[in-house]
């Protein structure tokens, strides 16, 4: 089995830290699933926070039978600052799992060769 392809297809497409998993580095593969996991929330956290915010704007405002061109509007006014840098580490996190897969995987094919070539 090709470690330096499957890994990272894992990491890319299961979860990030399931290529670590295959790759036998069970530590580097639960701290990964658990930054994925609060990252993850916080999003979610603060998304779910941003709208609520954005409902009671809505109902303050008196609308009768606010849209969901209302609610864009007024989501599209609040400050996402935080939920954008939130965003990024999620993604970079997510890409240094599927790169460190791979890495790591090829690393261990090249020992597995050298092994089974003496």
């Amino acid at each position: 089995m090709k470690r330096k392809f499957v890994s990272p297809i894992a990491s890319a497409i299961l979860l990030p830290g399931t290529g670590q998993l295959l790759n036998r580095q069970p530590l580097k593969a639960l701290a990964l699933i658990g930054c994925v996991t609060v990252l993850f929330l916080a999003i979610l956290f603060k998304f779910l926070s941003d709208l609520n915010k954005a409902l009671q704007t809505l109902t303050a405002e008196g609308l009768d039978g606010p849209t969901y061109k209302d609610l864009t509007r007024i989501m599209g006014e609040g400050d996402h600052t935080l939920l954008a840098v939130l965003i990024l580490v999620f993604v970079g996190v997510w890409a240094f799992s599927v790169v460190d897969a791979y890495i790591y995987g090829k690393r261990l094919d090249v020992k597995e060769n050298e092994t089974t070539a003496v």
